[in-house]
């Protein structure tokens, strides 16, 4: 059955047979990236999904400006848009891992491997973190 003549809306991993949601980026089993967006997919998800990468540019100049507090505006915005976009969820840890606030990174930054997990540097950054709050507890 094509992803289209699927009642229940899901698409399937052309790598593994997991089916999982249109805005997803990434396989949630087996990580794969290729072939997920196919032009049987609604605009509205292409759509929500553009948004939402524009939005995680947007954050990405607010952080490197130093904003944290606004880049986690946008990036709230950018998670409501498209909830399974991993990057968005990393970049969110991410702003809290720079302010040590190691408790509040690691919820996202395990969200963003839970989405995504080949995401570049989250890995290591969820580590420190769990690493570093569990000191600042003793």
């Amino acid at each position: 059955m094509s992803e289209k003549d699927r009642p229940d809306g899901l698409k399937t991993c052309a790598s593994c047979g997991e089916t999982y949601e249109p805005l997803r980026h990434v396989c949630p089993n087996c990580g794969e990236t290729s072939g997920l967006l196919e032009i049987s997919v609604a605009s509205d998800v292409l759509r929500r999904q553009a948004k939402a990468s524009d939005l995680v540019t947007k954050a990405s100049k607010l952080f490197q400006k130093g904003r944290f507090e606004k880049a986690r505006r946008v990036l709230g915005k950018a998670i409501e848009t498209n909830p399974f976009n991993g990057t968005a969820y990393g970049n969110m840890g991410y702003t809290y891992y720079i302010e040590e606030n190691y408790s509040e990174a690691i919820p996202w930054l395990e969200k963003a491997l839970e989405l995504h997990p080949n995401l570049e540097g989250i890995a290591e950054a969820l580590a420190e973190c769990r690493v570093r709050n569990k000191g600042a507890l003793s």
